[in-house]
């Protein structure tokens, strides 16, 4: 009986079995990587609503300093008497939040799987911190001509769009989980901040589209409802097609 027992004891695996637990292993293992993967975006995308929370509760600093004036004209003119200029990009415009001594970090403009917003760190000496949020350091545009009177529904702060900046960005579904410029998050869902401080992800009109705009609720979407308001998308540096 113990002579049994002993070589059953030393019987391994046959080939059969081997072939099955590897299969069982390898379904396990292509069950997890997608659920991973949608654990990993979820903690990406919160880091970027929070990011795009935390610039926003800047520019209401500034504004409370400046009249409710969002800093979209620099401070002060290039020379004296001549009028101010008007910022080109929201770099230009979030670096105003520096030179006000309201942010000492550039981290904030930055945000997980983005080709445009790797800030590195260095901001620069006072007073005009000419380091901060150089060309491929801010993930972010910024609506110009508003202020914090303006409707609260006003986009304000949302992530960099694909081609030209107009009044009615568009993003690149295709190109959820990729650095791609003007990348959507999966299930083409884009980051955006509205005047009012909210912050959320917000639906696109096509999930599979390379150019698609914000999807529509009813006649409009969040841009062209406010199409005649005069506002503009402040691009950022560094960014394309």
């Amino acid at each position: 009986m113990k002579t049994q027992m002993r070589k059953g004891l030393k019987k391994g695996f046959t080939l059969i079995e081997l072939l099955v637990v590897i299969t069982i292993i390898a379904i396990l293992a292509s069950l997890a990587v997608p659920t991973f993967g949608r654990i990993q975006e979820r903690g990406n995308i919160t880091k970027g609503i929070s990011n795009a929370r935390q610039i926003i509760t800047a520019l209401r600093i500034y504004s409370a300093d400046h009249g409710g004036n969002y800093p979209d004209v620099a401070t002060t003119a290039p020379e004296p008497g001549d009028p101010p200029v008007e910022a080109s990009s929201a770099n230009g415009v979030f670096r105003a939040l520096f030179t006000e001594q309201i942010l000492d970090s550039e981290q904030i403009f930055g945000c997980p799987v983005s080709a445009v917003g790797n800030p590195d760190g260095n901001i620069g000496t006072s007073p005009n911190f000419t380091e901060a949020l150089g060309p491929r350091e801010n993930h972010w545009m910024m609506t110009g001509g508003a202020s914090d009177s303006a409707s609260g529904s006003v986009p304000l702060v949302y992530e960099n769009a694909t081609g030209a900046a107009d009044w009615d960005p568009k993003w690149n579904a295709k190109a959820a989980g990729t650095t791609a410029n003007g990348r959507a998050w999966s299930g083409g869902k884009i980051i955006i901040g509205q005047n009012d401080s909210s912050v959320a992800l917000q639906q696109l009109e096509d999930k599979t589209s390379q150019s698609s705009a914000l999807k529509k609720a009813g006649a409009d979407n969040m841009f062209t409802r406010h199409a005649d308001s005069g506002f503009k998308v402040l691009p950022v540096e560094g960014g394309g097609s």
